[in-house]
């Protein structure tokens, strides 16, 4: 090998490093604003909603309820049992530690805002999952990134790290690279534009479905991507691969895009409804605080052995 060869190896390798940390100090400067706007939206959505008994595994008696597959045999209630052809456990108040898992697409199609005036759909994602994490360690419960890059933990001191997870590039629009055996009864909330086509959504995610039956699917969209709002002559570019699509009249095309975005939606809704999975869909042109406090309250009805619906 030449020197020069070597100097030109050694060039490129800095300039890597230097635009990987260029990188980094861009996306820990985004953090601190993502936070406050998490923790805005965790207030609101927490005000009121927090203070309901929730089902569990501590010591105070809270009601019946018929015995499942997985509960403990000592928790049977002998005595109310035998008052009926059915079997009966203590629910008790809500005491044991959940897990939260979290997945958030990080391509380049989610780096995409139709106006300048409004997030990106990652941006919205990661206040969203950032705000939802403020919600769970608040309730005592633990958080981590499903890929298993960040373990669970409990506290708010994980919600820095978590953060910036957040905001690392990833270029998988799907969960492909599952770390991390969740727990039975562990939440996945996963967060993304969910625009592949179906077949490739439910490959990917359907194998999360035999660990845990908690999977929620939260679509984040660009208002530009429900309406197709633009007008006259547009020239679309793919964030990924930069090839452009030139479109002479966008009003000529309106109608038959919305009639296909509304297909893959209800499509989508389909595919969760009849795998057990939740979904919920957030556009960016919308405050985080009504969004958030649906999903808490999905996440309520399944500590209190609802499942999701």
């Amino acid at each position: 090998m030449s020197a020069q060869t070597r100097i030109h190896g050694l060039t490129r390798s800095a300039l890597n490093a230097l635009g990987l940390r260029t990188a980094a100090e861009t996306a820990a400067a985004r953090l601190p604003e993502l936070l406050v706007a998490a923790e805005k939206a965790a207030t609101s959505a927490r005000t009121g909603d927090h203070t309901q008994k929730r089902a569990g595994s501590g010591e105070k008696f809270w009601q019946f309820r018929e015995y499942q597959v997985g509960d403990r045999p000592q928790d049977i209630d002998w005595r109310q049992s035998g008052r009926s052809d059915r079997i009966y456990v203590k629910q008790k108040e809500w005491q044991t530690t959940q897990t939260v898992l979290l997945w958030c697409q990080r391509d380049h199609n989610m780096h995409y805002a139709s106006r300048s005036i409004l997030p990106t759909k990652h941006e919205a994602a990661a206040t969203l999952l950032l705000a939802s994490t403020l919600l769970v360690t608040r309730a005592g419960e633990m958080t981590g990134m499903l890929d298993g890059s960040l373990r669970p933990t409990k506290g708010e001191a994980a919600l820095q790290a978590l953060g910036e997870k957040l905001l690392e590039d990833d270029s998988s629009p799907l969960p492909h690279h599952l770390m991390r055996e969740p727990a039975r009864h562990a939440t996945i909330i996963l967060a993304g534009d969910f625009l592949l086509p179906l077949a490739e959504i439910e490959k990917s995610i359907h194998a999360l479905a035999g660990r845990t039956v908690n999977i929620l699917l939260l679509q984040i969209l660009d208002p530009a991507e429900l309406n197709l709002p633009f007008r006259g002559r547009v020239i679309f570019e793919s964030p990924q691969s930069g090839s452009r699509h030139h479109i002479i009249n966008v009003d000529t095309i309106r109608d038959d895009y919305r009639e296909k975005i509304t297909t893959h939606i209800e499509g989508l809704k389909t595919l969760c409804h009849h795998n057990g999975w939740h979904y919920l869909q957030h556009t960016t042109d919308t405050p985080p605080a009504a969004t958030l406090q649906a999903l808490w309250q999905v996440m309520a009805k399944n500590r209190k052995g609802g499942g999701l619906s």
